[in-house]
């Protein structure tokens, strides 16, 4: 897990979102309809809110009410580590459910559902299985047996499970992992074809983090959730683990992309470990500007029918993992280490009694072609050694007659400024050109600006050029994008 970056290649077009309708809210949010906390002031969006479970919190100093206001706020719950396999199994065959069952039977006693974290990993995992290195039909059938015990010991009981966690790097490939690189990349159709069979209702879910905007990592989810479905596996949902901070922000439009090409592959989305951190330093400003995230995360999530619950890794800043796992940051949650409730908190609350928010849905347009024989080249989704003439080319964009400006983002690590340009153009390198953008030193080549243009003619269908001009070295480009 780690603080949200993002690097892609694309062009946005913005459509109109059709209007959709309110849906009866889910009978477990009916129940507790009475109850005044986060989870029932949005009951009528059909979205569960909810938070993970400290381990051990009925030892807590301040336990009984960490409690109450845990079953105040949310009606799902995710037990932070204790269904993790190495607190499970801590040596072969042998099971371990206590800690675990308190936090699910604290669930059921207040009709919270529980969501499943996690089945398989490569962290977490017992020195038993770690030290020797067992053969591929071992390893299968540890995973298998793994799979049966621990979702049979709750069937019925956890109906959300993340099957596979974390299976993605940074740079877009599968990890290696002793799961991966004992049994192969199969691993993750073999467990998730395991889990239907230990509990056909329960719903099956990959898990991963920095995959909320399109990127490398999120692109190779993507395609990864796209193969396994053609070749029929189970899989029911994405989990987006979401852990952000104030400085980093996030691509709003990117993120809503991101979102509907995941729904529309049928599948459920689901938001599992949420929290915005705050550089040290903490402030008036930053706290606002949290805030103002929560508030527009909720409002963009809350617009997507196919979110069903949304939860954040912890609620109170007196028991968060931000302060220890990532130093200079802190301060992530609604909730602040008084039990006082944060301005985030008061943002989350008007999100959900708001009126369904329509956003303006971007489309991406994966470049056609584009031209290798001086310097362009591709790393994953971003585009990066651009020489004077290299082009990217987009097939068969609809340019609407409501696209008014350009935007790109790009990195320019030159220490003067030089002659380099970004020129769109229609239907050839040479054709039509419809808005050019200077491109002048960012601070680095890593280091990312966004600019804009005014785009003048041009509409209907076209194939679209982004033509570099220019001396050597024009940057690295993150996208390129049309806007209203």
């Amino acid at each position: 897990m780690s603080i949200q970056k993002r690097a892609v290649l694309f062009m946005s077009l913005y459509l109109s979102m059709a209007p959709w309708c309110m849906t009866p809210v889910q009978s477990q949010e009916m129940k507790q309809a009475g109850k005044p906390g986060l989870f029932s002031l949005g009951a009528n969006r059909q979205v569960s809110i909810g938070s993970i479970t400290a381990d051990n919190f009925w030892l807590l100093d301040d336990a009984s009410r960490y409690q109450e206001m845990y079953t105040r706020e949310f009606n799902i719950v995710t037990p932070e580590n204790q269904l993790k396999f190495r607190h499970i199994q801590p040596q072969r065959d042998v099971f371990t459910f206590a800690a675990a069952d308190r936090h699910v039977r604290f669930a059921e006693q207040h009709d919270i559902a529980v969501h499943g974290h996690t089945l398989i990993w490569h962290r977490s995992l017992p020195e038993w299985l770690l030290e020797s290195p067992l053969p591929r039909s071992d390893m299968i059938a540890i995973m298998n047996h793994h799979i049966d015990t621990v979702m049979g010991h709750y069937k019925g009981r956890i109906k959300i499970w993340d099957v596979v966690n974390e299976p993605i790097t940074g740079k877009g490939k599968l990890r290696h992992t002793v799961w991966h690189d004992r049994i192969g990349e199969e691993y993750i159709e073999l467990a998730l074809r395991r889990a239907r069979q230990a509990d056909p209702s329960a719903k099956l879910l990959i898990n991963d983090y920095n995959v909320a905007t399109i990127n490398r990592k999120s692109t190779k989810l993507y395609n990864l959730t796209k193969q396994l479905l053609e070749r029929g596996v189970p899989l029911d949902g994405i989990g987006f683990q979401m852990h952000l901070s104030v400085h980093d922000g996030l691509d709003f439009e990117s993120f809503s992309e991101n979102l509907q090409r995941f729904s529309d592959l049928g599948l459920a989305l689901f938001i599992t470990e949420l929290d915005v951190a705050i550089h040290t330093p903490v402030t008036t400003a930053k706290l606002q500007r949290q805030a103002s995230l929560y508030r527009d995360i909720f409002l963009r999530l809350l617009s997507q029918k196919t979110v069903k619950s949304i939860q954040m890794w912890g609620f109170t800043d007196k028991y968060s993992w931000i302060d220890s796992h990532f130093p200079g940051h802190c301060c992530g949650l609604i909730y602040d280490k008084n039990w006082g409730k944060k301005l985030s908190y008061t943002a989350i609350s008007e999100a959900l009694v708001s009126e369904p928010q329509y956003f303006p849905q971007t489309v991406t347009l994966p470049a056609g072609s584009f031209d290798d024989a001086h310097g362009v080249d591709t790393d994953g989704a971003i585009v990066f050694n651009v020489d004077n003439g290299d082009w990217i080319q987009f097939n068969n964009v609809d340019l609407k007659n409501g696209f008014a400006k350009l935007r790109i983002r790009y990195g320019n690590g030159q220490l003067q400024p030089g002659n380099w340009r970004a020129e769109v153009r229609l239907d050839s390198p040479s054709g039509v050109e419809i808005a050019k953008i200077p491109i002048v030193p960012t601070g680095g080549w890593d280091v990312f600006r966004d600019k804009t243009a005014t785009i003048t003619g041009g509409s209907g269908r076209h194939t679209v050029y982004v033509v570099f001009k220019g001396d050597r070295g024009a940057g690295h480009f993150d996208w390129v994008r049309f806007e209203e």
